[in-house]
This record gives C-alpha cells, structure tokens and sequence, in this order.
C-alpha cells in the first residue's frame, strides 16, 4: 500500500490553506485539463462516468483509458487522481464491489475512495446494513488494491452510524476521509442543511484530515470551513446550463459551452475559498475552531 501519510496528493494535518478540488467528469473533454488553468493539488475522477447508464457494465471511456495505461496517461494528467465511488442508488445497486476494484488496478488512481452505499436520513436500519455492507466489501478492495491509496468515504445516517464507520475504517489504517455533504445541501431544505452541519462538527472530532464532497460556493464554503479542503463539480454544472460565475454571482448566457467558460467558472470558485483562507487569518479559523471547541465542552 502506497503510504498514506507521505504521499503528494497530501490531506493530512491542518491544513493553512484550503484546497478546492475539481472533478473532471471522463467522457466530456470540456472539463478535462484544469491543471491548464488553475494551480490545483489534484483531481477527481467518477466511477460513476465509467459505467453505462445501467452500471451493469464498463462504458466505452473505461476501455479508452485502460488501453492508454490508466488515467494519469489517459488524461496526460500532471497532479495526482482520487477515484471517486460516488455515484447514482441504481448503479451502487447495479455495479459490484469487484466492478470497483478491477477499475482500481486497472486504471491505476492515486487513491480511491471506498465504496459508497444508500445510507438515508430516517432509514436507520436500511443505512445500517448499508454502512455494514460498505465497510466489509470495502476491506477486501483495499487487500486487492494495495498500488492504490484508501480515502474514506464515511457513511450513516446516524451520528454513531458514521462514529462507527470512521472507526472501521481507522482500524484498517485509513486516517484520510470523504464526507458527502452534496446530498443534502442540493434542494437547500434547511433542516438537511443542519443535519449536515451537525453531522460534519461530529465528524471532525474524530478525523484529523476531512474533504467534503460536494461544495463549490462561498457560501458552503463559509459554513464548513472547518473541513480541509472541499471537492466540487459546479464549474461544469453551471457551465453546461449555460451559467457564467464573476464574484459568486450567477450570469446566465446564450453562448455554449466552452472549456474556458468552465474554467473560468472553477477560477472564480478557486478565488471564493482563497478569498476566505485569507479571511481566516482575521478571525474566521479562529471562529470554527471555537465553534467545535464550545460544542465539546457543552457535551462534557
């Protein structure tokens, strides 16, 4: 196994500054290349754009890359590659766990996160077999995987279901972790919005070095700055509805889509978390720090 605590596309420790980190969606060369235009620590790539829309089987984009020696050759990509699990119930349900782990030592990813499973607010005893499912397929990736490195993807619906599967995955020697927070943050119904917040202050206690997946605007970034760094697709989001960003404000155009107008887009999210790294300096990390530091000792 790679090591974890010294490898390039490093997460560990508490981080000074705070990386936004952009997902390149395989198949849509529009999104390809960030490293072009941004300085970036690396990218993530989906499982999910390597299945077909069943995800009973590998898509075309899967063969490509695999013939062109993985995806660091495929994308001729010069940072390091998190392979995301993230993806879709019918295709958690539809692929397999060894799906996963033949793209793992096939495609060769920097890291991979460990699976992912349908895990819902108020369906404890679903989420619990759930996380049970994901924590024991997962240990068997990581024996077979063992070129790439472990992110943690935590999982649960309950504060001791995700406690149990940080711990889990601490036993196996993973000290890195993913949080999905996109799940609950896209409708912005509130009371996901705080069950979210709720469930990540919990999580940092236990997880020195956290992503959250699933945030790209000022606005989250703020609230969850807590987090060390934040995993993003909204560049291409936006841009593929056809949506220009300038200082976090939305411009709708008539142009097509264009990888600058991606770019351009990923930029201004890349200065929105910079702008707030700088902030913190003046009371902003100070603020989160003793935000989770009250709610310790509220709990004692």
């Amino acid at each position: 196994m790679k090591d974890i605590q010294h490898s390039d596309f490093s997460i560990t420790g508490a981080l000074l500054k705070k990386e936004v980190i952009p997902v390149v969606k395989l198949g849509e060369p529009l999104t390809y290349a960030p490293w072009k235009f941004a300085t970036i620590k690396g990218i993530v790539v989906r499982m999910h754009d390597l299945l077909t829309s069943s995800g009973r089987q590998f898509s075309p984009v899967f063969s490509e890359i695999e013939k062109a020696g993985g995806i660091q050759a495929g994308l001729d990509c010069p940072v390091p590659v998190l392979l995301s699990s993230v993806m879709s119930d019918k295709k958690i349900f539809n692929s397999t766990p060894e799906m996963y782990a033949h793209a793992i030592q096939r495609l060769k990813p920097d890291f991979f996160m460990t699976l992912d499973g349908e895990t819902y607010l108020n369906e404890e005893y679903i989420s619990k077999r759930e996380v049970n499912r994901v924590l024991l397929e997962s240990e068997k990736i990581i024996a077979q995987c063992s070129n790439s490195v472990p992110i943690g993807l935590i999982k649960g619906a309950t504060i001791s279901q995700l406690e149990n599967s940080i711990e889990s995955f601490q036993r196996l020697g993973i000290n890195q972790f993913v949080f999905h927070t996109g799940d609950y943050l896209a409708d912005g119904d509130t009371n996901s919005i705080l069950a979210a917040s709720t469930f990540i202050r919990h999580i940092r206690k236990k997880c020195a070095n956290l992503l959250l997946y699933g945030i790209g605007s000022r606005r989250y970034f703020r609230k969850f700055f807590n987090a060390d760094g934040f995993i993003t697709m909204n560049h291409f989001i936006n841009g593929f509805h056809r949506i220009k960003k300038i200082g976090g404000k939305e411009i709708r155009t008539h142009k097509k889509p264009t990888q600058e107008a991606i770019m351009e887009n990923f930029c201004d999210i890349q200065k929105g978390l910079f702008e707030l790294n700088q902030e913190s300096k003046g009371g902003l990390r100070k603020w989160a720090v003793e935000t989770v530091t009250a709610e310790n000792l509220t709990q004692k």
